[in-house]
């Protein structure tokens, strides 16, 4: 393995099954063709396995989210899953490791369930809620909720179902929450952004969280089934970090960062990422899984080109595959591979740079062909 960082593993809890249809992806429309699965515990138990035995051979797994294609805390075990992962940290014992961060991305709708906060609080879990925008209006246009109900009959047990969690997060009895402006629907969440601000941070004061945490994401991803589609608005949200960002907005600290922050935390994974792949795509520096511990690209809905899977591949081997791999089917209608998206400074640098590599790589196999 070429790579030196450490990863991150995005898991796929449930795959396809989701209490929401939102605006920018496929799942519960009639175009979706992906599987519809909750992810056994067989699976999970073979992800804990995994990390332990990268450990091991030195590779360090940073944290594993669970999120993906579809709503993690619609598992009808969830429980029992999140007290698999939450016995990882209690067991962890590798010396110059710390545990790695488990978490789930959810979009909140469930989070007035006593049994589900009973479970992240219980296994030490950190929480990451999509929260694109707090106008119940344009909230409801974006995440369509299938539950029937519209603009502010949601938020009655949406807003405090998110202000318990900022009360147990405020007495650390989870270890983590941040909020991701996401799915990034310019259309409405720049305009909403100040109201969105104000808020959260209301909330947070409200609940003795002292520090709100926002994840900014700059591109609308075709995550999630939307590798047909070529969504390529761009905002780095420059205005709102200077206007918020450290700033104390309603007695409450304001923390902005953007959404590859967590996949890459500094620049050397950026580099690491160029030296290490033949494609340096963003996407292939990490590891996704399946409901089925299948190893693929997240825009690879349908899992047509698996990179690997748990029950046969260790984490390091999975790396490897996708260090060697070019180029395939689903990144040719990709709006997110090298070539064609496109930042500010370093990151546009990087995609450059990353872009040149690829292309020298594919000449390479040409010529290899001959």
């Amino acid at each position: 393995m070429k790579s030196k960082r450490s990863i991150t593993i995005n898991n796929n809890l449930v795959q396809g099954i989701c209490n929401c249809s939102c605006i920018t992806c496929n799942i519960n429309k009639p175009s979706y063709t992906g599987p519809k699965a909750n992810q056994s515990e067989k699976v999970v138990e073979k992800i804990v396995e995994r990390v332990q035995e990268a450990c091991l051979e030195g590779l360090y797994i940073r944290a594993i989210g669970n999120s993906g294609d579809g709503e993690p805390t619609l598992h009808p075990e969830f429980s029992q899953r999140m007290a698999i992962f939450g016995e990882l940290k209690r067991k962890w014992n590798f010396s110059g490791y710390p545990s790695p961060d488990i978490c789930i991305v959810t979009n909140g709708l469930r989070l007035y369930k006593p049994d589900i906060v009973e479970a992240l609080e219980k296994n030490n879990i950190s929480v990451k809620i999509s929260f694109p925008t707090a106008d119940p209006i344009h909230y409801t246009e974006i995440m369509q909720p299938l539950c029937g109900e519209k603009g502010e009959n949601i938020f009655k047990e949406l807003i405090p179902a998110i202000g318990h969690i900022m009360s147990l997060r405020a007495q650390n009895k989870i270890p983590g929450l941040e909020f991701h402006i996401s799915p990034p629907f310019l259309d409405y969440v720049r305009p909403d952004f100040p109201q969105t601000i104000n808020v959260l941070s209301t909330l947070a004061n409200k609940n003795g969280l002292r520090v709100l945490n926002l994840k900014i994401f700059p591109v609308l991803s075709n995550r999630t089934g939307l590798v047909k589609r070529f969504l390529n608005n761009f905002d780095m949200y420059k205005d709102y970090f200077k206007r918020y960002n450290g700033k104390i907005i309603n007695g409450v600290v304001i923390n902005m960062f953007y959404s590859y922050d967590f996949f890459y935390p500094n620049f050397r994974d950026f580099v690491d990422l160029l030296r290490a792949f033949n494609f340096p795509c963003l996407w292939y520096g990490n590891i996704y899984l399946s409901s089925f511990g299948d190893s693929d690209c997240p825009n690879d809905q349908n899992i047509q080109e698996p990179l690997g899977n748990l029950f046969t591949h260790s984490l390091r081997e999975i790396m490897e595959i996708k260090e060697e791999r070019l180029p395939g089917a689903i990144c040719k209608s990709c709006n997110q591979t090298p070539a064609k998206l496109f930042g500010l400074g370093l990151l546009k640098t990087f995609h450059l740079t990353a872009d040149l590599k690829l292309r020298w790589k594919l000449l390479r196999a040409k010529e290899k062909v001959k």
